[in-house]
Formats: structure tokens, C-alpha cells, sequence
């Protein structure tokens, strides 16, 4: 990316400034506003304003600083003398070697809590020399990928602790993406698996009997009656595939008492987060679907830039509402999760965006991976996560044991006695003194009429 120095003043006065003990005042925020013409100027307001990561306004005789921290420079938004920092912006410059550093842009409270996998506290993550605005980095990806196969051996990959595993599934319709077609998967395959928010098209393209044989031919995926239903985001699916070196993928199919099996199993899930089935997987260059580049830049000097360390444009996608996503999500090992034009990595240990050069520590929670490593019965964890899943929305709401049919299964091998209509049975009697924190409606079929063949008394039954 070519950078020429911006003529505002406010910029140069970036550009020019030395390593100092003193802070270095540039301009009230109102000045930065009034700086029409300058591009970058006008995504620090944005950045900074209207208000900060606590809510308070901003105003325009606050001042903005310059500081210089162990870590490097920071432009920094404070409330005139008081000097009590609102919103703060890490900047890039070369050090004494001319390598380049980016640090994370984030709010300053946020960024002193902040930990990376070498550092300790207060120590920003450095992000990545450069992003391309249209394409996502496949090698990058890779790299990612390799870390893991590298460094978490038998917890996040090759599970060897026999609680930890889980027998492959006995049968698997697997996609070969090299020969575009559907196989027969064996148990010693290995695949990545596929979750994303099925549209609502009537008539979906989907694998019955009578079409399986010939969806099995070589290219069947290619002819041209197949490839205009199948949804865009299954496509690109197979893209990704390829581009990491692997063979098969396998997408939703209904295999209730499998599914435990065929994500813990999983090389890694691919999460298509953004929009449903056919909005695709934005990015990709086998698609042929750019994106648009999901960070902001600030421009201040060839040697002094910051990256937006979030997404300009943050999508609650869909994904985290639906309640089949909610399972898919939760019991598989490693993910590879395309949002906001954006891709990030998570497994046990570590999660990764494409614009930070390292990873980050993962704390430990269902969502980290390791639900499917409980091998004794915490009844605390599995609490939370059918609370967590009792806010999932569901488009056939009688679904509602079938879609976490794969949590339960996990959760019954330490369980004694299972689980019945999603209460532990060894702690039955307890479990039967849950509460909602107010009051919260049943759930209802699609004609708006209570599910009575479940239990009133049973938590999943309830929308909360």
C-alpha cells in the first residue's frame, strides 16, 4: 500500500514527533473535525467520536496526545487538563532496525487488560504488515493451521486421552471437493466440516435418494442444473477446502445421533457466519466474490499508521441466534469463522484475526473448546450452557432437543444417568429447582400453541 504524507498539520506534528517522557499535545478534537480535507484526520474523529467506549460524549475542546509507552507511541483522546484518557489509538513506527510494528487499535481500558500469548499485561497484540482489501490470505490460514498441528498435539488435534475421544461416525456423506461430487466417507477420512444458517427457500437444493447415485458421478457439483441451486456458501465452502490442501467436506445432513461425532471429529469447522446459505463466503479467490476491506487504516506518515484492531462494520450475524449453530459451534475443536469480511481462527488455546501477527490466549469456557473435554460431571458448565442455547431461536421449534441432541451426548458420557428432556438425572431433584429471572414464555409450535408433549419443568422448553 503506497502512503504519502498527509500536508495537515495535525499529522505532521505526528510524523515529526521524538521519543519524549513529556506528552505532546496536537489539537483539541474539534480541530481534528475542522480538518476537512485531510482523510486521515477525519477517521480519528470517527474513531474517537461521538462518544467513547464508556458511552460519554465527546467534546470538542478534548484534547488529543501524543504518549510514548514501553510499547511504542499512542494517540490518545483526554478531557482537557484533567488528563484522564477517553478513547486511546496505538500507533505504528519503525524501530532502529526500520522493521515496521503495527499495535492493535482499541479503547485504552481494554487495551490494559489485554494479554497475548509471549506477553503479559498491558502488552498490545502487533498486527500484521498488510492486508489485501479484496482477498483473504489463504497461506496465512495455513500458517495458522500449522501452529496448531504443531503446538496442541492431542488436546485440539489427535486426541489421544480415550475420555477426550470420540469414536469416528460409522457413516459419512462426504463432499470431494477435488472431484466435485458427493463419496461414501470412511471412518479413517479426514474432513472438514461445514456450519452456516440454511436459507428459506422453499425448495433447497438437497441430497435425497432418489438423486444420491447421480450427485456420486465425477462433476456432478459442476453440471449446470446443479451448480445454479447449490447455495453459494456451500461453494465456497469447497473453495476453502481446496485452497488449504484438503480433500473433503462435509455439510449438514440429518445424522441426529452422529453429530456429536462428526464435528468433535472434524479437522477443523468452517464457519460461515455472514448472511444464509447462499450469501457466500466473501473473499475467496476461487469464488470469484471479493469483499471489502473489513479494518480502517490511519495514514499519519510513511513511518506512523494504525489498523483498526475490529471490523469498520461489526454483522451480529444470524449465526449466533440460530439454535443448530449453537452445537456445531460449541463441539467442535478448532474453527475457522468468516464474519464482517473478515476471518479469525479459534481452538483450545489460542484464537487468531488476520490482521494481528500473533495469537491471542484463550480463556478457558464452553466456548473455548474444551466442552468436549469434561470427563466429570460439571453440572456448573452444563448449567451454563443450557442457559446459553435457551436464547437460541429455532425455525421449527419442536426441534429443540434434536438441535442440541450433540451437547447432550457429550455431556451424558460423565452424566450418570444421563439426561432426560435436558436435566441430568443423577442430580434430578436439584435441577428441578431452577428459576428464570423473571418471567419468560414456553415455547410454542408454528401454529403459536405451547409444546405440551414437553415438560413444563424442563429449562430448554422456556424462551429466556
Amino acid at each position: 500500500m503506497n502512503i504519502s504524507i498527509s500536508p495537515c498539520p495535525n499529522c505532521a506534528v505526528i510524523a515529526r514527533a521524538e521519543y519524549s517522557d513529556d506528552d505532546i499535545d496536537i489539537a483539541t478534537f474539534e480541530n481534528f473535525r475542522n480538518q476537512t480535507d485531510c482523510v486521515t484526520c477525519q477517521n480519528v474523529v470517527e474513531y474517537f467520536g461521538p462518544k467513547n467506549s464508556w458511552g460519554n460524549t465527546i467534546q470538542g475542546d478534548d484534547i488529543v496526545r501524543m504518549k510514548y509507552k514501553r510499547n511504542g507511541w499512542y494517540l490518545q483522546l483526554e478531557k482537557g487538563d484533567l488528563r484522564r484518557p477517553l478513547v486511546r489509538l496505538p500507533i505504528v513506527e519503525k524501530d532502529k532496525r526500520g522493521d515496521k510494528r503495527r499495535l492493535a487499535l482499541t479503547p485504552s481500558r481494554e487495551l490494559e487488560e489485554q494479554s497475548n500469548i509471549t506477553g503479559g499485561r498491558g502488552e498490545p497484540t502487533l498486527l500484521t504488515e498488510s492486508l489485501d482489501s479484496s482477498w483473504i490470505d489463504m497461506k496465512q490460514i495455513g500458517a495458522w493451521v500449522d501452529f496448531c498441528n504443531k503446538n496442541h498435539a492431542g488436546t485440539c488435534h489427535s486426541v489421544t486421552n480415550p475420555w477426550w475421544n470420540f469414536a469416528p461416525p460409522e457413516y459419512l456423506i462426504l463432499i470431494d471437493v477435488t472431484r466435485c461430487c458427493l463419496v461414501r466417507g470412511k471412518p479413517t477420512n479426514e474432513y472438514m466440516a461445514l456450519s452456516y444458517v440454511w436459507g428459506t427457500v422453499e425448495k433447497p437444493f438437497q441430497t435425497v435418494l432418489e438423486n444420491f447415485e447421480e450427485l456420486c458421478q465425477d462433476n456432478a457439483f459442476n453440471l449446470p442444473s446443479n451448480y445454479a441451486r447449490l447455495p453459494r456458501t456451500i461453494r465456497d465452502s469447497m473453495a476453502v477446502t481446496a485452497l488449504l490442501g484438503h480433500k473433503y467436506l462435509w455439510h449438514k445432513s440429518k445424522q441426529l445421533e452422529s453429530m456429536a461425532s462428526i464435528y468433535a471429529n472434524s479437522y477443523l469447522t468452517i464457519i460461515a457466519a455472514d448472511g444464509d446459505d447462499d450469501y457466500g463466503i466473501h473473499g475467496i479467490h476461487l469464488s470469484q466474490n471479493p469483499r471489502t476491506m473489513p479494518y480502517r487504516y490511519f495514514d499519519f506518515a510513511p513511518n506512523r499508521h494504525a489498523m483498526t484492531k475490529d471490523p469498520i462494520q461489526y454483522n451480529n450475524s444470524r449465526y449466533h441466534h440460530r439454535g443448530w449453530c449453537f452445537q456445531e459451534e460449541l463441539i467442535s475443536r478448532r474453527t475457522l469463522v468468516f464474519q464482517n469480511n473478515s476471518v479469525s481462527w479459534y481452538c483450545k488455546w489460542v484464537s487468531w484475526n488476520e490482521n494481528l501477527s500473533r495469537p491471542m490466549k484463550r480463556q478457558f469456557s464452553y466456548l473455548s473448546g474444551f466442552l468436549t473435554n469434561t470427563s466429570w460431571p460439571n453440572l456448573p458448565l452444563y448449567t451454563s450452557v443450557v442457559f446459553a442455547y435457551s436464547f437460541r431461536q429455532l425455525t421449527y421449534p419442536d426441534d429443540i432437543l434434536n438441535a442440541f441432541a450433540a451437547i447432550t451426548a457429550t455431556f451424558s458420557r460423565s452424566l450418570i444417568g444421563g439426561i432426560l428432556h435436558g436435566l441430568p438425572e443423577m442430580s434430578f431433584d436439584g435441577m428441578l429447582l431452577w428459576q428464570p429471572g423473571t418471567c419468560y414464555p414456553r415455547r410454542k409450535d408454528a401454529n403459536g400453541l405451547i409444546l405440551r408433549k414437553y415438560p413444563s419443568w424442563s429449562c430448554p422448553f422456556w424462551v429466556l
